[in-house]
């Protein structure tokens, strides 16, 4: 079903290259996120984000809602969400009841799987990819693959503060500008935006992350709509992500959420795909084992998505 083409987007969006590592030492309260003279500096911008960011070392949700959208085709979803850093992320996703989606990362490689998203051998594999050939460029990603977002928009994402920032303001919003170098070795510009003025409960200070391409065109955003604290932590509740040329949107709720809780023994466990009992594929070399298709073909045939009906 056509519908189920958009949980490939959900993939590309979620798997992780997470930051550095938490630090463990006393935090201080949390700095302001403009100056006391009311103008907004990078160091203040920097040392906001970063103070939250040290807080959270895992996030895991075990309700997590979810509503996607690709043109007028749209499914809802039930599932978990965990994450940790730096590069530990797995998401599993079910409708009505049956498994749908599995979306995963640890130190060495990336994975997703999609029940409806079949090869044209009609076999549903699990499509995984190490970072080092990702990074190399030897994987076809058929998709707009944005790796750091998702850490971002959990608030968990750390800025180093000798990189170069610039400020960018209007009338409600300033953000924080820094160039960088996306997963394919393209020159982009990651955007954060804040709020300009002091939020109450529940409100995000931090509102939108942005990826734009080297002329400042949106490649893709993630909006913050509602948060919630948890200890001392801010983390979201309510995430919208958006890429208008694919004309996807999704909304992700979290519910029954912790910071700061998954465990050596779980992560050893979670974080990784060797309990799937799945046929496999991977993107830099083709199925695990030969179907007589080549991955070449099964990603022109299906886009990795799943076949219209």
């Amino acid at each position: 079903m056509r519908r189920y083409a958009i949980l490939v987007g959900l993939g590309a969006f979620s798997v992780l290259t997470l930051a550095g590592g938490c630090r463990r030492e006393m935090i201080p309260d949390p700095p302001a996120a403009v100056s006391k003279t009311g103008k907004p500096t990078v160091p203040d911008l920097v040392a906001y984000l970063n103070h939250n960011a040290q807080l959270v070392q895992s996030i895991k949700s075990t309700e997590l809602e979810i509503q996607a959208k690709q043109g007028n085709e749209s499914i809802g979803l039930q599932g978990t969400l965990f994450c940790e850093k730096p590069r530990n992320f797995r998401l599993r996703g079910k409708v009505a009841g049956v498994d749908a989606v599995d979306i995963g990362s640890n130190n060495e490689e990336f994975w997703f799987w999609i029940s409806q998203g079949k090869d044209e051998d009609g076999v549903a594999r699990v499509h995984y990819c190490s970072y080092a050939d990702m990074a190399a460029g030897k994987a076809r990603m058929p998709f707009p693959f944005q790796p750091d977002m998702i850490v971002a928009a959990l608030g968990m994402g750390d800025y180093d503060p000798q990189k170069e920032y610039t400020i960018r303001e209007d009338a409600k919003t300033v953000s924080l500008v820094e160039k960088a170098v996306s997963a394919q070795g393209l020159a982009v510009q990651k955007v954060t935006q804040f709020n300009k003025i002091t939020v109450g409960p529940n409100k995000p200070q931090v509102i939108a992350y942005y990826l734009l391409d080297d002329k400042g065109n949106e490649i893709c955003r993630a909006s913050v709509l509602e948060v919630q604290t948890i200890g001392s932590a801010v983390v979201p509740k309510h995430v919208k992500l958006v890429w208008r040329t694919q004309q996807i949107e999704m909304s992700m709720r979290l519910f029954e959420t912790e910071v700061n809780k998954i465990d050596a023994p779980s992560a050893a466990k979670l974080f990784s795909r060797a309990g799937l009992s799945i046929p496999a594929a991977n993107l830099a070399k083709g199925p695990d084992t030969p179907s007589g298709v080549s991955q070449e073909m099964s990603i022109q045939r299906t886009r990795l998505n799943a076949p219209v009906k």
